[in-house]
């Protein structure tokens, strides 16, 4: 049995890391890449650089805690910048694909093809996307099987406590808490329920103690720039559409066939719970943008959290199906490794396809703006270091500009990085809390010379300007401090 574990654990690492390096998309996640793929990997490695110095960020309602401590504690430790998250994610699925084999197994321990629900977890896009990212999602999934693995262990009272950390890393452990309330009401054990919340109680008494965001507030805050602020949509190019139809098509048909034939089955009760919540309200959600906006959403990633669910009813459909056409076990064999390659075909093509997207090309820079930004980023440090100025300003419709973004992540950690959302007004991007004037110096970053009105009531020094990214840079500070 050791062997058998420590076989698949060597051919999950060897799965995870050929796709982590042949992918083009996970080259485009370095730092050192022309491309800086997501803002949300660019902003959270920021914010932990920034901890050290301003703690309060471990109380930003859009970051839950319990992520941020973790990953802080592989950057600190694994100081390899981005890559340090991104090995950090890697790790938590390989570690969830092993607890997913050992729920396959206590659930159906006649089942004759076990690892089918790892092949179709790791063959999910969604699935691979969140594993080479550098966001929560991974560590969100992980903590929610190890959670459902402890509770067909019958080791319930530690999987009440994994569970009730899970919104602490990501809103949607709030949706999951749901299907464990089911399960202890079942039992009549009403007594567990309240520890259900206690770390997400503590987590936002301190928000509302200290930043003054209100309970709610702190699980299911949205950031809002304001109206300056950049929004679009995310249109899909039509290969990455034509891709998924290939693949979820036939997982839909599994999936149903997998659901029908255990919908019975008492052992799946807490599988199809937590199934059912996500999925319910992914297409809730969607209906409602829809309906509202005329769009459906984009975000692909939130998929991966039922992944590993619908593998499971994907793995138990195949089964049937396989045992009601294909009597031969070699066939079963020929069929399963054909499933495999059309899959992971399926998956590398969707990846190939999703380069295409024009806010991935948008944000590409040149080798030679490569040069100049370092160039920038080494003067910047400098000029604050020297004077020493510790605030850094831009406005809220540059504040995800590629330029800016890159140059964010190149100054120290203390300095406080705050974006202009109106006429003296500010977001601290450490607390996400509007703050009046800053009563000290900061460094202003421009696109555009015209948008300086909104710095009417400030000093303000022009420092440097970079023509050939219309970047400029100037010294401000409050004029009643004059």
């Amino acid at each position: 049995m050791k062997k058998q574990g420590f076989t698949l654990l060597f051919v999950f690492f060897v799965f995870l890391f050929f796709d982590w390096w042949v992918s083009d998309q996970s080259r485009a996640i370095k730092i050192d890449s022309n491309i800086l793929y997501s803002i949300d990997d660019i902003f959270r490695f920021c914010y932990l650089k920034a901890s050290f110095f301003h703690p309060v960020i471990f109380l930003n309602p859009n970051l839950k805690i319990l992520s941020l401590v973790i990953s802080r504690v592989f950057v600190e430790f694994l100081p390899l910048e981005m890559a340090s998250l991104r090995i950090m994610n890697s790790l938590f699925s390989v570690a969830t694909l092993f607890f997913l084999y050992r729920i396959t197994e206590t659930i159906n321990p006649r089942r004759k093809l076990p690892f089918l629900p790892i092949l179709f977890t790791l063959t999910s896009c969604a699935y691979f996307l969140v594993s080479i990212s550098t966001l929560a999602e991974s560590m969100f999934i992980f903590f929610l099987i190890l959670a459902v693995y402890l509770f067909y262990s019958e080791r319930y009272l530690f999987s009440i406590i994994i569970m009730s950390f899970l919104p602490t890393i990501r809103q949607e452990g709030a949706l999951f808490l749901i299907a464990w309330v089911i399960l202890l009401g079942r039992q009549k054990k009403y007594q567990y329920v309240p520890l259900l919340f206690i770390p997400t109680f503590l987590w936002s008494l301190a928000n509302f103690l200290i930043l003054g965001y209100s309970f709610s507030g702190t699980i299911f805050y949205r950031r809002l720039l304001g109206s300056d602020a950049p929004s679009g949509t995310l249109i899909l190019p039509s290969e990455i559409n034509s891709g998924i139809i290939m693949f979820l098509l036939p997982a839909a048909v599994l999936f149903v066939v997998g659901l029908l034939r255990e919908l019975h089955n008492k052992k799946y009760f807490l599988i199809f719970l937590c199934t059912v919540l996500n999925l319910g309200f992914i297409i809730i959600a969607n209906l409602i943008r829809f309906f509202t906006t005329g769009y459906l959403y984009s975000g692909l990633r939130f998929f991966a959290f039922s992944v590993p669910f619908i593998s499971i009813y994907m793995s138990s459909g195949l089964e049937f199906v396989l045992h009601r056409f294909i009597q031969k076990k070699n066939s079963i064999v020929i069929v399963s490794i054909l499933v495999a390659v059309i899959s992971a075909g399926c998956m590398f093509y969707r990846l190939k396809a999703f380069q295409k997207i024009s806010v991935v090309r948008e944000d590409s820079v040149t080798s030679n703006q490569i040069a100049s930004l370092e160039q920038i980023s080494f003067w910047l440090n400098d000029y604050m270091q020297r004077n020493q100025v510790y605030n850094l300003y831009t406005l809220g419709d540059v504040s995800t500009d590629k330029f800016i973004r890159r140059l964010w992540m190149k100054v120290p950690g203390q300095v406080r990085y705050r974006v202009i959302v109106g006429k003296n007004s500010f977001q601290d991007m450490f607390t996400f809390k509007r703050t009046p004037i800053i009563k000290d110096k900061a460094i202003f970053i421009s696109l555009e010379q015209s948008k300086l009105q909104y710095l009417s009531s400030f000093k303000k020094e022009f420092l440097k300007g970079f023509p050939e990214m219309s970047l400029e840079f100037y010294l401000v500070e409050p004029l009643q401090l004059i």
